[in-house]
């Protein structure tokens, strides 16, 4: 199970260490670590109930050590999944120097050739409109609020034929990561995308991703108040940078 590998590759940078704060957003939940690192990792919203209170420790999480918050990561509930991502990003952040990475967007370093079929996992809008026209595009999504979607339960019939898949870095979250990339055998290129998405270039490697494109936090108290603001991935970039690695 990836979250079993990415936590237990974070284990060591965060034994005994503090939580400064974690906020659990609209958008994004974000923790803070002691140190100055900082993760993010998306808010399943609509999946986490209709409670009066979805997290009884609430006003206590950042008392917990970070090592705690991080086998967070894999309780079946979405508040808890995402707070224990989002520590994991953190540790997985501070491993990820200044020069491992290759800047500006992901889709710079994916070639695009006309009439192959690309499949993505999670709506990103602004590839499907630059896509749309070049591509055959299945886009598989939970939320069927566009015409133009594919119910998520669609995606193993169709990705094993896809030339190219995008797998949002949700798919850590809610568990569907190992699922669906074993599925995209066939698939040149395989991207893992989004402030979600683990920074972890050997263990996505190993896991058939060729290209990984993720954030770094750079100012965490900024980002934890967009967060708790209810930012979303462009709020998060007045706070951060994309990193995209290289995986082949």
């Amino acid at each position: 199970m990836i979250k079993q590998e990415l936590l237990n590759s974070v284990k060591e940078d965060l034994e005994g260490r503090k939580v400064v704060s974690v906020r659990v957003g609209f958008g994004y939940t974000g923790v803070h670590l002691e140190g100055g690192a900082a993760g993010v990792s998306f808010s399943f919203r609509r999946q986490a109930g209709h409670y009066c209170e979805l997290k009884s420790s609430a006003g206590e999480l950042h008392k917990k050590e970070a090592l705690e918050l991080a086998r967070l990561a894999l309780n079946p509930r979405c508040v808890d999944a995402a707070v224990g991502m989002a520590t994991i990003n953190a540790a997985l952040s501070e491993n990820i120097g200044s020069g491992d990475d290759i800047g500006g967007d992901v889709m710079e370093y994916i070639e695009i050739n006309p009439g192959e079929k690309w499949g993505m996992v999670g709506n990103f809008c602004p590839l499907v409109s630059r896509l749309e026209d070049e591509v055959d595009l299945y886009v598989f999504e939970r939320e069927l609020d566009e015409k133009y979607l594919y119910p998520d339960w669609a995606a193993p019939q169709y990705l094993p034929d896809m030339d190219v898949v995008v797998l949002s870095g949700t798919t850590v979250t809610n568990n569907t990561f190992d699922s669906l990339v074993s599925l995209c055998g066939q698939a040149r290129a395989v991207v893992l995308l989004g402030p979600s998405t683990p920074l972890a270039p050997e263990i996505m490697k190993d896991e058939g991703v060729t290209l990984v494109g993720g954030t770094v936090v750079e100012e965490p108290e900024k980002a934890m108040r967009i967060v708790s603001q209810a930012g979303g991935t462009r709020g998060l970039l007045k706070a951060s940078r994309k990193v995209n690695l290289d995986l082949q």
